[in-house]
């Protein structure tokens, strides 16, 4: 019964996935959905910033909670500091349960938050264009 256990331990249990790329959707949607919150910015930036100042800002913690919740689960199983740094920010833009911060901490938050997805985005770029 030993050598048949042993046997069987030495076959491989089903597919591994380890060596799968994820769907590249998942890497276009966060661009697309950038893409087009910009677009939106920037054509309902002049009429908002004189009459609905919350709606900017709205979009803006849409668009980057919804990025950063995209981000966190496609590195879930690949690198978990990419999964949490990105999970944290999402937390930070939850549009639906907002935190209320100082504007000069807003400023911060921004800029790290941009500092996040640059350094994501290179780091992604640099190791996919390493791979064949």
């Amino acid at each position: 019964m030993a050598e048949y256990c042993a046997a069987e331990s030495l076959e491989p249990r089903g597919p591994s996935n380890s060596g799968q790329r994820p769907h590249p959707i998942l890497w276009a949607m966060p661009v697309v959905v950038l893409a087009v919150a910009l677009v939106l910015l920037a054509a309902s930036l002049p009429p908002a910033l004189v009459y609905l100042p919350d709606a900017v800002l709205t979009l803006v913690r849409l668009s980057v909670s919804f990025c950063a919740a995209l981000i966190a689960y496609a590195m879930w199983r690949k690198n978990a500091a990419w999964s949490l740094a990105f999970a944290g920010l999402g937390l930070l833009y939850n549009p639906v349960l907002t935190i209320h911060l100082r504007e000069s901490a807003w400023m911060i938050a921004h800029s790290a938050a941009l500092l996040l997805f640059v350094l994501h985005w290179t780091a992604m770029g640099a190791k996919l264009s390493r791979e064949p």
